[in-house]
């Protein structure tokens, strides 16, 4: 694959990619806002991957043309296009974290802070995505893997153009072969490790190359289109990208295959040119390139704004409702303005006035700052203003899930292909009766309760794998809990349990498919079937919840009951299976009656934070496992 070679010509400012950034900043604005309209906002963080293969690269190879590239002068570009407004962000955050958050929460943000800005927060996410890691949907700064994979690109990146400098004839050849291979290990990698395929730059680098190949080709000015076909193609690329963004969501494998579509509609922009029809009469809209060139900022502050902002101010309001929805909208106004102010003053003074030379030196320096504060708070534990009384032991008190659940032996992580269960039977082998427990991590969470409660001669054992239902043939959970169900259900094949336990998050699934498990356990000799229903899901984490409510109301303790935001939800999901197990002929036990009443759910058994009932947002902890089955019927 080769394109001619004559004389590079310099490409300058497209004020339609700023129109197009624009557009897309809205995208993943309103998608983060409210997701269940705006389903696929992800697909306009991947079309900024492209343009920006496509705008960098274009640097790169007029100032190679020119004899001006260097490597220093090539990184110290991207530090001050990056550093200024990622600094006052950053700062930012900390700062609000420390009125807002709880001391558990203020050291997990931390974490993320200094890794943010050491651009490798794609890198941590990915190292922590077991079934067990913090809930990332309240991380401030979630949003900011993108920028690790862009910049370790660019780390390498400069140095294959340099190299393949002189031989310019093989440049499109190269690229694409790069291209090619990181396409396919993301394919793969898909199917075998979803979270490492969502983060990993090795998967997001065709994504880049992709812009890169429209870069070379449009420096080459070939003529790709007649004026006509241009403007069609014009049309054509972002109605792909408006389609992709409001039908595409999360339950896709992502990037993988799906992701070619939206690159198509980024390229055809790219490659059109400034003067296709759509180009230049939408995408050049003034308040659209203005959106666009501000479209870093933004993106920086929409997200710290859109949790703790909206958590602050409307953390206790019901989904939905009025107060959510505009304290959402709020949060977005806000992030434009202060995208604005960042941008006019912290931004554009340094990336495009004088260029003096403490710029770089002071920007770095901030930097480094940044990350060391956020690497204190996190060493310490999380140091937070506002502390309320009586909530010191409450914050210092730190839950072992791995060990409760015994997890890696007999709770397995589905991002761990190949994996298997240890050994997760106790009691006699010549028991009087032999029990399995088998589900999820929802299972998981009541072996402490069984173990509790259950006699001596009983013969116990425990499979599950977090985010796998007990549902064989269920492949939307992937290929590993499809594998790790059948396994259990081969075990029970050769040796049937008197009485199987199926318990799961099935707020998460298609619950109703358990009933293909219920008749194969019974065509198997399986005596007894135990249905166990849906536990309460709290807001956030449940000690944090405590803690804040402490905060507000400045009592001493922890109170007894809170509602619960998705309690009509979840009552009909239990009032559901309940009738299911009536029909079936199962015994149905319902976590959500034992905890919950009309003034609320249970928090707490008694004094201290070990009595804490779970330790996130739907887990029990040992206390609150015991407290619900000590209460199911014999």
């Amino acid at each position: 694959m080769q394109f001619p070679a004559p004389p590079l010509t310099g490409a300058h400012y497209r004020a339609d990619l700023d129109g197009h950034r624009g557009y897309g900043m809205l995208a993943v604005l309103f998608a983060h806002a409210f997701p269940q309209k705006v389903t696929g906002g992800f697909v306009a963080v991947d079309a900024f991957f492209i343009i920006s293969g496509f705008l960098i690269t274009g640097i790169a190879l007029r100032s190679l043309e020119k004899g001006t590239f260097t490597f220093l002068g090539f990184w110290a570009g991207r530090i001050r296009r990056l550093f200024p407004a990622l600094i006052v962000v950053l700062f930012a955050t900390l700062l609000l974290g420390m009125f807002t958050l709880a001391p558990s929460e203020m050291a997990y943000v931390a974490k993320h802070i200094a890794a943010a800005a050491g651009f490798s927060g794609n890198i941590v996410l990915a190292g922590e995505s077991g079934y067990f890691a913090a809930l990332a949907d309240n991380n401030p700064v979630l949003h900011l893997w993108s920028l690790g994979v862009e910049e370790q690109f660019y780390l390498a990146w400069p140095l294959l153009l340099f190299l393949l400098w002189k031989r310019m004839d093989r440049f499109a050849l190269v690229l694409f072969s790069v291209a090619a291979a990181s396409f396919v290990l993301n394919v793969v990698q898909v199917r075998t490790n979803p979270v490492l395929a969502y983060y990993s730059p090795l998967t997001r680098l065709w994504q880049v190359s992709a812009g890169a190949l429209a870069a070379y080709a449009v420096q080459r000015r070939q003529p790709f289109f007649t004026p006509r076909v241009a403007d069609a193609l014009s049309i054509i690329g972002p109605l792909i990208l408006v389609v992709t963004t409001l039908t595409f969501n999360e339950s896709m494998k992502w990037p993988g295959e799906w992701a070619l579509i939206p690159m198509v509609g980024v390229v055809f922009v790219l490659l059109v040119g400034p003067d296709a029809f759509f180009n230049r009469v939408v995408l050049q809209r003034p308040v659209a390139v203005m959106l666009g060139r501000m479209s870093y900022p933004v993106y920086l502050w929409h997200w710290p704004l859109l949790t703790l902002g909206v958590d602050a101010v409307a953390g206790d309001a019901a989904p939905g409702s009025v107060a959510l929805r505009s304290a959402k909208i709020g949060a977005i106004v806000l992030s434009v303005v202060l995208a604005w102010v960042t941008w006019r003053f912290a931004e554009e003074p340094i990336r495009h006035g004088a260029k003096k030379a403490w710029a770089v030196p002071v920007l770095v320096t901030g930097m480094i700052a940044v990350c060391v504060a956020g690497l204190a708070q996190f060493a310490i534990g999380g140091k937070v203003f506002l502390v309320p009384n009586g909530a010191e032991s409450l914050v210092a008190h730190r839950f072992d899930g791995y060990t409760a659940y015994r997890n890696g032996q007999c709770l397995l992580d589905p991002a761990r292909t190949g994996t298997t269960f240890g050994d997760c039977t106790t009691g006699p082998a010549d028991a009087a009766e032999s029990i399995l427990l088998w589900g999820d991590s929802h299972a998981a969470h009541l072996y402490p309760g069984f173990k509790a409660s259950l006699d001596s001669n009983v013969q116990f054992t425990q499979y599950s794998m977090g985010s796998c239902p007990p549902i064989p043939g269920m492949l939307t959970q992937g290929p590993e809990c499809a594998r790790i169900n059948a396994e259990v259900m081969k075990r029970v094949a050769a040796n049937p349990p008197d009485r199987v336990i199926l318990a799961a998050g099935w707020h998460g699934y298609t619950w109703s498919d358990v009933e293909q498990t219920v008749d194969s356990l019974r065509a198997l000799g399986t005596k007894r079937i135990d249905l166990v229903g849906p536990v309460p899901r709290w807001q956030k984490s449940l000690p944090v919840l405590l803690y804040h409510s402490m905060r507000s109301s400045d009592r001493g303790a922890p109170p007894e009951r809170i509602r619960v935001r998705q309690a009509s939800s979840i009552a009909a999901i239990d009032s559901a299976m309940r009738v299911f197990a009536e029909r079936k002929s199962l015994r149905y036990f319902s976590p959500w009656s034992i905890f919950c009443s009309r003034e609320g759910c249970l928090t707490t058994t008694g004094p201290g934070p070990e009595s804490i009932v779970a330790w996130d947002q739907a887990h029990l902890t040992p206390a609150g496992s015991i407290y619900v089955v000590s209460r199911f019927a014999r």
